[in-house]
C-alpha cells in the first residue's frame, strides 16, 4: 500500500496528479488487483507510520 500511495495516480490511470486519503481509499477499494476496503481514518493512520502524509489543498 505504500508504495502504491507513494506512486503517481496518472501512472495508475486516474485522472489526477496526487493523491488524496479520500482518492487512495477509493482506488483500493475498486483496483481489481488488490480490493481492499479500509476506512479513511485507518488508511491515513498507516501511512502516517510509513511517514507518507498529504497536504491537504
Amino acid at each position: 500500500m505504500a508504495c502504491l500511495a507513494s506512486a503517481r495516480p496518472e501512472k495508475l490511470g486516474r485522472p489526477f496528479t496526487r493523491w488524496s486519503v479520500r482518492k487512495l481509499a477509493d482506488h483500493l477499494s475498486s483496483d481489481a488487483a488488490c480490493r481492499l476496503r479500509i476506512g479513511r481514518e485507518q488508511l491515513r493512520q498507516i501511512l502516517h507510520r510509513h511517514k507518507i502524509t498529504f497536504q491537504r489543498t
